[in-house]
């Protein structure tokens, strides 16, 4: 399932004169987005998440035992932070 409306507005923001009806855009300011173009914009959108929830989950396996033990040893959470960097740099 397709999110065209979530797309619509990280691509562009809210804007006026949109309207979409079971994720299909039957009003669009200007000249109507080919259907090409609107399938680019919702996988754009989905990737981000895709990588959004990447990031959610590697952050949920920083617990408070894990953070304890980076006393001692650092690595762990060293690369953890490094993979989150990495993913939210794609983010960009």
């Amino acid at each position: 399932m397709s999110n065209l409306q979530a797309a619509l507005d990280h691509k562009f923001g809210v804007r006026n004169g949109v309207r979409i009806i079971n994720d299909v855009l039957v009003e669009y300011p200007g000249d109507m987005p080919s259907a090409d173009d609107q399938a680019q914009w919702i996988a754009e959108y989905n990737a981000r998440l895709a990588i959004i929830n990447q990031i959610e989950a590697l952050e949920s396996t920083a617990t408070p035992r894990r953070i304890r033990e980076m006393a001692a040893n650092p690595a762990w959470m060293n690369a953890l932070d490094a993979k989150i960097a990495a993913l939210r740099a794609k983010l960009d």
